[in-house]
């Protein structure tokens, strides 16, 4: 999604979501629809109002937590975020502790256990 893109060439956290393939499909689904410029009135935790992209408040319905992706997400998730950094021109020692992190996770032992 182009708000996802955004965010991770400012080096801004972007959820996993963007990277899975639901998160792919909804934002070429909804990539017609939306008009990148367009902005939404909405509240705050602390009653302020504040205008944002539209593109962000929908995607705040859909996104799925980080914590609540399955396996086969996170391997959806890992290969396209780290290309995405290497094409945003990221910093290579950052891409590689990624790279690094998601090859840990993937060989840790709880990770093959069936539960």
């Amino acid at each position: 999604s182009p708000l996802a893109l955004r965010k991770l060439k400012k080096g801004d956290y972007a959820e996993l979501y963007y990277w899975t393939n639901k998160g792919i499909a909804e934002a070429e689904a909804s990539s017609c629809s939306i008009d990148e410029d367009a902005f939404a009135l909405t509240q705050d935790e602390n009653g302020h109002h504040m205008f944002i992209p539209i593109a962000a408040s929908k995607a705040k319905e859909t996104v799925i937590p980080d914590k609540d992706h399955t396996w086969a997400e996170l391997n959806e998730a890992a290969p396209r975020l780290l290309q995405v950094m290497k094409e945003s021109d990221w910093d290579e020692e950052w891409i590689q502790s990624h790279l690094q992190f998601w090859l840990a996770i993937s060989a840790h032992e709880y990770r093959h256990e069936p539960d």
